[in-house]
């Protein structure tokens, strides 16, 4: 029993109509080539750029010694690298690989977020103590002269003590020593008009005293608040969480979105490399096959075999070609499976050359009855 799918001989009802140049362009037409936007592997050198830096940064102030800290930057570049370019790279992959890259990824992802966290956090310590100094100090009260450093309590203990003695003395009767009695009074006078300066001294001290305090005060609760940062004190007031959570989350989101962008941005370049490379192997392997079509017999053959078929047919045509005379050397088996792994197509476009070729298969048997 003759089958064409067996047989090692060139299909009959089948010709030549295009030269190699003329399948090559047709290889060209069929898949159009696809070229990356130079702002998109711009944005992806910017992105690893910008996330080794931080990296970097992060891992140097890890460590102690200078050895430590070239290890831990080391470190942090290598991951963030694989981070960023390993996704790209196993694109095409089989499926066990991509699996354990993907969780090595995530792995290096949760380290590198760790480190920029610590970058983002410590970039806002610097910023806030830089706001806290804008802070104005309080003056000092050095500068004032004060007579006495006495408490107000001793002072009124001996303005106590003067006005009894002064009391006593003007109890007394002046018949004898009066010359005496006057002296003492003025003397205690003398004593108290001191006292009463001294104790207004003392009180305008403590007023001071308290005026600095409450300044100092201000000025501390000031400097708190200019070392906060702001977006993360109204984010904290409106959520209802504290602010070191805030601020870890918003680092997390800002250090996710950096590698977001360079693992997307390095994944469309590499998948455009790879459709462009697909493109030319397959310009070049259409150069050793011919476009073929069915003779059509009859008035309307020469028109017919004139006009070329739509790029998407002649593109089939040149797979189906190939995948006969692959099939009639015994290289290909006649399953979707087969013909996938060999053409390196869809599954979609495996099941329709199937069915081509079955029907050609049978066609093939009806003309071998007929003859």
């Amino acid at each position: 029993m003759t089958n064409l799918c067996k047989a090692k001989l060139p299909l009959r009802g089948f010709l030549p109509i295009a030269s190699n140049q003329t399948s090559r362009l047709v290889a060209r037409e069929a898949v159009p080539p696809q070229h990356f936007h130079p702002l998109t592997i711009a944005l992806a050198v910017a992105a690893t750029a910008t996330s080794l830096c931080v990296a970097a940064y992060s891992g140097w102030e890890r460590g102690d010694t200078y050895v430590e800290r070239a290890t831990y930057t080391a470190l942090a570049v290598v991951i963030a690298s694989g981070v960023h370019l390993l996704p790209a790279m196993s694109q095409q992959r089989p499926l066990v690989v991509r699996i354990a890259l993907s969780l090595l990824c995530v792995a290096g992802l949760a380290v590198t977020l760790g480190g920029q966290a610590e970058f983002f956090a410590l970039a806002q310590q610097h910023a806030g103590a830089r706001r806290a100094d804008t802070v104005p100090a309080v003056a000092s009260l050095s500068h004032l002269k004060i007579s006495s450093s006495r408490s107000l309590a001793a002072i009124a203990a001996d303005q106590a003590s003067a006005r009894k003695a002064l009391a006593v003395i003007n109890d007394q009767s002046c018949h004898v020593r009066c010359k005496d009695l006057r002296t003492r009074r003025a003397v205690l006078a003398a004593t108290l008009d001191e006292l009463d300066t001294e104790a207004n001294e003392a009180k305008r001290r403590e007023v001071a005293d308290d005026r600095q305090a409450v300044l100092a005060d201000h000025a501390m609760r000031l400097r708190d608040e200019m070392r906060d940062d702001p977006v993360v004190t109204r984010l904290a007031a409106l959520t209802g969480l504290a602010g070191d959570r805030v601020g870890l989350l918003l680092s997390l989101v800002c250090a996710g979105v950096l590698d977001g962008i360079g693992v997307v941005a390095w994944y469309l370049v590499f998948a455009v490399h790879r459709t462009g490379d697909r493109d030319s192997v397959m310009s070049v392997e259409s150069d050793d096959l011919a476009v073929v079509a069915r003779v059509v017999h009859g008035p309307e053959a020469e028109s017919k075999n004139r006009a070329l078929p739509p790029i998407a047919d002649r593109l089939l045509d040149t797979r189906l070609t190939q995948l006969t005379r692959a099939v009639a050397d015994g290289q290909v088996k006649m399953t979707v499976a087969g013909i996938r792994n060999y053409l390196g197509c869809a599954q979609g476009t495996a099941i329709k050359l199937r069915r081509e070729l079955l029907a050609q298969c049978t066609s093939q048997l009806s003309t071998d009855g007929e003859v």
